[in-house]
């Protein structure tokens, strides 16, 4: 642990005061009571912790960190008792091979044991550092995870906000897109050429070169239909509302 942590926070505070802060962890320090407590007692704050299975099997096999799952969400229950008003939670769960086909019973864990979570983002994998190391362990395609999509649409509109990362707009379904939300960079992603031909280039994030690299285009094709878009000129979240024309 940095031990300058909450005078570097405090610091940031200081210098840009209108500036949103989130704090990005894996949660196990929050299993601690007091840590929690000082953390919350910072302020103008946000809290962003994932979660990788919906029991300590499944969490602790991709942490590769025995009792890990317990820690995270003890954690989170300490943040969520302690927390101000204004202070955010985010959930999140980072889509790989090892618990795409089990997203269903994470996703009811966290509505059930974690309901007071404002945001649950659901996010594919970028392949790259560890990911590129263990690929064969993680390895998973849009193809792949698109037949889980059936399975996650009664979450949609229920009670927190759902938001997905890092998926282009031609591998997901288009009453998700409203839920799609642009989060790379531009150096990070490429378009086809084919995908000039596509109605919708305009809204979508691209594809991730790493991805390309490693799957090949196969999966990507132009929309070729007309649709209604309601947008809500953020950049980052192009699509507000989208029905079939």
């Amino acid at each position: 642990m940095q031990p300058d942590f909450f005078k570097i926070i405090s610091f940031l505070q200081d210098k840009y005061p209108i500036a949103q802060i989130k704090i990005l962890t894996n949660g196990r320090r929050f299993f601690y009571e007091e840590f929690s407590k000082a953390c919350v007692n910072l302020g103008k704050v946000n809290f962003i912790i994932p979660i990788h299975g919906f029991d300590e099997i499944t969490h602790d096999e991709i942490t590769r960190v025995e009792g890990s799952f317990h820690q995270t969400v003890a954690g989170l229950k300490n943040i969520m008792h302690a927390r101000r008003i204004g202070q955010e939670v985010e959930i999140r769960i980072i889509i790989t091979k090892l618990n795409y086909k089990k997203i269903k019973r994470i996703l009811d864990f966290v509505h059930k044991e974690i309901p007071q979570a404002d945001r649950l983002v659901i996010i594919f994998l970028e392949y790259e550092g560890q990911a590129i190391k263990n690929f064969k362990n993680v390895k998973l395609s849009y193809a792949d995870f698109m037949k889980e999509f059936k399975i996650i649409k009664p979450f949609l509109g229920r009670d927190k906000e759902i938001r997905f990362y890092h998926f282009p707009l031609c591998v997901v379904p288009y009453d998700f897109w409203p839920y799609l939300w642009r989060t790379l960079r531009a150096d990070e992603v490429t378009f086809l050429n084919q995908c000039e031909k596509c109605k919708m280039k305009e809204f979508c994030l691209g594809i991730h070169k790493n991805y390309l690299k490693l799957f090949g285009r196969k999966e990507f094709q132009p929309i070729r239909e007309s649709f209604l878009i309601e947008s809500d000129n953020n950049y980052h979240h192009p699509i507000a509302s989208v029905k079939k024309q």
